[in-house]
C-alpha cells in the first residue's frame, strides 16, 4: 500500500510539475499548448491517479499560474477544463460510446467557454461593431492607393461583405475548432492509455473513421429549414444557411480527409508524402472542396464498408 501511494504520489508531482510547465508556456508565447495538450494531462491522470486527486491538482495549478498572469487567466483553466475532465471521466468509467464520451465531452466545453467569455464581456464590454469598422478601415486604407473612387467604393462592399459572412458563421465556427480541441486531446490521450495497457472507448484510427448514413438527411433538413425562412422572408435565413453549409461541408470534409486517409496507408504511401498530400488537401481550396464532395459521396455509399458497433 505504502508503495502504491508513494507511485500515486510521485504521478500527481509529475502532473503538477508538467501542467505548470504547458501553463507557463501558454501563457508566455504559445497559448494553442494550453487548448490541445493541457487538458489532456488531467483527462489521462483521472483515469491513471483518480478524478479527485486530478481536479485537486488542476485548482493548485491555476492557482499558481494566477500568480505570474492574473486571477482571471488562471482560473479560467479551471472553470473551463474541469467539468470537461468530469465528463470525461464520468464516460469512461461507466463504459460510455466514444461517441456519447466525445460528444458530452464537447457540449460541456461549449457551454464552460461560452459561460466564462459572457461573464467577461459583463466585466470587460466590447463594442463589436467599432472593432470590425475600424478592422475594416485599416484594411481599406492599405488596399486604396492607385484606386478611383468608384473602386474604393466597391472594394469597402466587398470586404464589408465578407466580414458580414464571417460574423454570420462565428457560431458554427466557434463550436467546430472547440470540436478539433476536444478530438485531438480525446484521441492523444487513449493512445498514450493505450500504449500503458489502458484501454478505455476511443475513436478509430483517422482513416477509419466513417459518418453515419443519417448525417445525408440532418444535411436535408439543414438546408430545408432556411429555405423555408426564406420564403417566409425572415432575417434568420442567411445566418442559419450559412451556419448549416459551414458545419455539414466540414463534416463531409473530415469523412473525405479520412478516406484519403485511408487510401494512401492502403497503397503504402512513405509517412511523409501521406503527410504531404492531407496537408494540401487542407490548404488548397478547390482540393479540399473536391475532398469533401468525396466525403459527402462515401457518407452516402459507404466504400470502406467499416462496421460501425454501438460506436465504440
Amino acid at each position: 500500500m505504502e508503495i502504491k501511494d508513494k507511485e500515486k504520489y510521485s504521478q500527481l508531482l509529475r502532473l503538477l510539475a508538467w501542467a505548470l510547465f504547458i501553463g507557463f508556456l501558454g501563457f508566455s508565447f504559445a497559448p494553442v499548448l494550453i487548448m490541445f495538450i493541457y487538458p489532456g494531462l488531467f483527462m489521462e491522470a483521472s483515469i491513471k491517479s483518480g478524478l479527485k486527486e486530478s481536479i485537486l491538482v488542476m485548482f493548485v495549478t491555476s492557482l499558481v499560474l494566477s500568480m505570474f498572469s492574473s486571477l482571471m487567466s488562471g482560473l479560467a483553466l479551471f472553470f473551463i477544463f474541469a467539468p470537461m475532465v468530469l465528463i470525461f471521466h464520468y464516460g469512461v468509467i461507466n463504459g460510455k460510446s466514444y461517441i456519447f464520451i466525445y460528444f458530452t465531452v464537447l457540449l460541456v466545453l461549449v457551454l464552460s467557454m461560452t459561460a466564462f467569455q459572457l461573464g467577461l464581456l459583463r466585466v470587460q464590454p466590447l463594442d463589436l461593431s467599432a472593432t470590425m469598422d475600424s478592422l475594416m478601415s485599416a484594411q481599406v486604407d492599405m488596399m486604396k492607393e492607385g484606386l478611383t473612387a468608384l473602386e474604393v467604393s466597391q472594394l469597402q462592399q466587398s470586404i464589408k461583405r465578407i466580414y458580414d459572412i464571417s460574423l454570420m458563421v462565428m457560431p458554427s465556427l466557434y463550436v467546430i475548432i472547440l470540436g478539433i480541441i476536444v478530438y485531438i486531446n480525446y484521441t492523444s490521450v487513449g493512445r498514450k492509455l493505450l500504449s500503458k495497457g489502458v484501454l478505455i472507448p476511443q475513436p478509430p484510427f483517422f482513416g477509419y473513421l466513417q459518418m453515419p448514413r443519417g448525417l445525408i438527411v440532418a444535411f436535408a433538413v439543414g438546408i430545408f429549414i432556411p429555405l423555408m425562412l426564406k420564403n417566409l422572408q425572415s432575417d434568420l435565413y442567411m445566418p442559419i444557411y450559412f451556419n448549416v453549409l459551414l458545419v455539414f461541408g466540414f463534416l463531409f470534409f473530415v469523412n473525405g480527409m479520412a478516406v484519403l486517409t485511408n487510401l494512401l496507408v492502403r497503397i503504402k504511401l512513405a509517412r511523409f508524402l501521406r503527410m504531404l498530400f492531407l496537408l494540401l488537401a487542407v490548404v488548397v481550396a478547390p482540393v479540399a472542396a473536391v475532398v469533401a464532395i468525396v466525403g459527402l459521396i462515401d457518407t452516402l455509399v459507404q466504400f470502406r464498408k467499416i462496421k460501425i458497433v454501438r460506436g465504440e
